[in-house]
């Protein structure tokens, strides 16, 4: 199987603890601007609200998830089988993804956060990870680590996953 590795998905690191959920978005945001792909608005300047949100450290729990869809003008997913496959072909329609996981690889306990995928291989997916504050990282991510840190996420999110495109 090939890897798919997308261009022009910027690395953006959360200035704070709990602001995970707006690195993610800007990675989106900053995809779809330099791709011409998508409608994605900048949380920067998008939404008072969340940028309030974001000033304050707050978070956005994953039962809100398709009001910062509808504020950032990002398309809702509710479900993307994470297999080789779907993933690759959602990346290639679609663009980057914003995932709501529970992060419980390398010692993480299971804390609720947002990643980005934005690459896939035959053994998992390439990741954006707006951790550790004021760096964020990019790993491979197995499939089983991908399918557990998405299956594992308090609550049910609404929805879990979100695009620009």
């Amino acid at each position: 199987m090939s890897i798919t590795k997308l261009a022009s998905v910027p690395l953006m690191y959360q200035r704070d603890t709990k602001v995970c959920w707006y690195a993610g978005a800007r990675m989106l945001f900053k995809w779809s601007e330099a791709t011409g792909k998508g409608s994605a608005k900048n949380p920067e300047t998008a939404d008072q609200g969340y940028i309030d949100r974001y000033n304050r450290n707050g978070t956005v729990g994953s039962r809100d998830n398709w009001h910062l869809a509808n504020a950032l003008s990002l398309k809702q997913h509710t479900n993307i089988a994470m297999d080789h496959d779907t993933v690759d072909k959602f990346l290639q329609e679609h663009g980057p993804i914003w995932v709501g996981v529970a992060k419980n690889w390398n010692g993480n306990n299971g804390y609720g956060h947002v990643i980005v995928i934005c690459g896939v291989a035959d053994t998992g997916v390439f990741i954006h990870d707006p951790e550790p504050v004021k760096q964020g990282s990019t790993c491979w991510l197995t499939w089983e680590q991908i399918k557990n840190a998405v299956d594992n996420v308090d609550g049910t999110p609404n929805p879990q996953f979100l695009s620009a495109a």
